[in-house]
């Protein structure tokens, strides 16, 4: 059924024309709340340049701030009391693994140029390359003693 062919709910538009009746500026209600409004936002302005209430309301974030702090350390202790991994613990973790997989991009790409060089040379020094690395770094046998 589509939801554009209904009609609009009869409680719904009850509401809407009460709002309507309470914001209207040619009745009683509208008016009011006309002065209302007005009111309010001069002591709302006159507040806001308070440097008292300037000072209060800094305070409250500023302490605000502190128990966000402490609340998330104590999260992190429960946490780490139960053996499980915290949020900063995952931070470090993901940035450790982005780390990784830009080394292992840089080492792929190496990969990649190094076999190119093998294959240029040719078949037969791709073969002779790494035999010849081997038995260079090999240890050498010790002479036995006469």
């Amino acid at each position: 059924m589509n939801d554009d062919s209904r009609p609009p709910s009869p409680l719904l538009a009850r509401v809407l024309q009460r709002v309507g009746h309470l914001a209207d500026k040619d009745t009683r209600a509208g008016r009011m709340f006309a002065r209302a409004e007005t009111t309010l936002t001069k002591a709302t302005e006159t507040l806001n340049h308070s440097p008292s209430w300037l000072k209060f309301n800094g305070e409250v974030l500023r302490q605000r701030s502190g128990l966000r702090v402490r609340r998330r350390s104590l999260a992190e202790g429960a946490l780490r009391a139960l053996r499980l991994p915290t949020s900063s613990e995952m931070g470090e973790l993901k940035e450790h693994i982005r780390h990784l997989e830009e080394q292992v991009g840089v080492l792929g790409s190496q990969l990649e140029v190094a076999i190119e060089l093998l294959e240029r040379r040719g078949p037969g020094a791709a073969a002779a390359a790494p035999a010849a690395d081997v038995d260079a770094s090999a240890p050498k046998p010790a002479r036995p003693r006469a």
